[in-house]
């Protein structure tokens, strides 16, 4: 599937907003550069033990690379996470939603005993996605 000719360029709005287009965070997980993809929650660090942040996103790849490329100020940008060290697909939006929010609500503790469950060496995952 390909994208809809600007449609990227016109949807690039946070998930559970109306994009310009008319495109709903619903709509929106159909779509992404690399063609049909499911929605993920996942989680990003700095290093071993170190600062955490959890997302959701339509498009895996695109967004971890737009995080370790510095393209978002803020808080990813300014303390270097840039680890792709857990993620988790599902199959709507919505449930991703759902999922972040869940685990934004968690202690530290829990976060770090979930990512060392399938990650215990806290390696990069990125190159696996491509």
């Amino acid at each position: 599937m390909t994208v809809p000719r600007g449609l990227l360029e016109r949807t690039r709005a946070s998930a559970g907003t109306l994009c310009r287009a008319g495109y709903t965070r619903r709509t929106m997980h159909r779509f992404s550069t690399h063609g049909l993809i499911e929605p993920c929650v996942y989680i990003l660090a700095g290093k071993r033990n170190g600062t955490l942040y959890v997302g959701v996103t339509s498009d895996l790849p695109q967004r971890v690379w737009l995080h370790k490329n510095g393209a978002y100020d803020g808080f990813t940008k300014e303390d270097g996470i840039r680890d792709l060290v857990w993620r988790e697909f599902h199959a709507t939006m919505d449930d991703a939603i759902q999922r972040e929010k869940a685990l934004k609500r968690w202690r530290r503790d829990w976060k770090i005993a979930l990512i060392e469950k399938t990650n215990p060496d806290w390696r990069d995952l990125y190159p696996s996605l491509r």
